[in-house]
């Protein structure tokens, strides 16, 4: 009998351990699923306030230029938009980074579609591309995207010269295949160094030490040949192997924030030109066959 007490008494004892035991999991686990719960509710908060204010930076961006402002009379709008601190700003954000130009120009192509990139600056296309920088020159082009396999381009470039009077350069064309990614130097086109490519056309002026932007400006046309679309591409441009903002672009990086909680995102967007007969500075679209007429700026 007293076996059977003592069996008893230990089975009682192990069965209120097992419970409290019990209990402390189901209590950790509400705890834990408590928070998880509040920190998405925080991300999610912190998310919708840097889309607030990215959004409601391209607005009054817009805005601006529809009312015929200049850049560089927006840009020193922007110095002031970007000041999150600023208990007289409407923009709502932890941190925000707006720019004329983008240091890294994402991209996707179907064969046969064409990235065009416009460099000048886009309210006289006789002058130099914004960033309004009388050092702006870039003589590198890079092209990269997400999968290891080859693609072909062909890379047209249109070109006027300001130091001869706004003269209009024969058209370039380039047509090259290579593994991510391709390299691509100005003054090698017409060279014959750049031997992973063909070249189509040369009008030999893109020579040892060219560059584009401060006397040379232009229309620069990049072509999918491949049958497989590109997703992930990236384009860069360099100066010297140091980076350069790519025109006609606006980049905003926008950061929210709720208690500890930071959530970020980055937008890239072309600038358009308002007023009657505006057009995109930078896009992609279909390919289509020029005539010389066509090419002229």
């Amino acid at each position: 009998m007293n076996n059977t007490k003592g069996n008893i008494i230990v089975f009682a004892l192990t069965a209120i351990a097992i419970m409290s035991l019990s209990a402390v999991v189901l209590s950790s686990t509400s705890l834990l699923e408590m928070r998880k719960s509040e920190n998405l509710e925080k991300a999610v908060f912190a998310t919708y306030t840097a889309e607030s204010s990215a959004e409601h930076s391209i607005y009054l961006i817009n805005q601006a230029l529809a009312a015929g402002k200049t850049l560089d009379q927006i840009n020193t709008k922007i110095n002031m938009m970007t000041d999150c601190n600023d208990a007289a700003n409407v923009i709502d954000c932890a941190k925000l980074e707006i720019n004329l130009g983008v240091s890294d120009l994402p991209f996707s192509l179907q064969q046969n579609q064409v990235l065009t990139i416009n460099l000048y600056h886009p309210e006289n296309k006789n002058d130099p591309p914004y960033p309004a920088d009388p050092a702006y020159e870039v003589n590198t082009m890079i092209l990269q995207w997400s999968e290891s396999v080859m693609r072909e381009f062909e890379i047209s470039f249109i070109i006027w010269n300001i130091e001869s009077n706004i003269q209009l350069l024969p058209p370039v064309k380039y047509r090259i295949a290579d593994m991510n990614p391709i390299i691509f130097p100005f003054d090698m086109i017409c060279s014959g160094d750049l031997s992973q490519g063909e070249l189509i056309v040369c009008n030999n002026y893109m020579s040892s030490g060219f560059k584009l932007g401060t006397n040379n400006i232009g229309i620069i046309r990049i072509r999918l040949l491949s049958p497989t679309p590109l997703t992930g591409g990236t384009l860069l441009f360099e100066m010297d192997s140091e980076p350069k903002l790519i025109p006609g672009f606006m980049e905003i990086k926008s950061t929210g924030q709720e208690k500890t909680n930071k959530q970020a995102l980055r937008i890239v967007q072309k600038i358009e030109k308002a007023g009657a007969g505006s057009d995109f500075v930078s896009e992609i679209w279909d390919y289509a066959i020029f005539s010389n007429k066509s090419l002229l700026k």
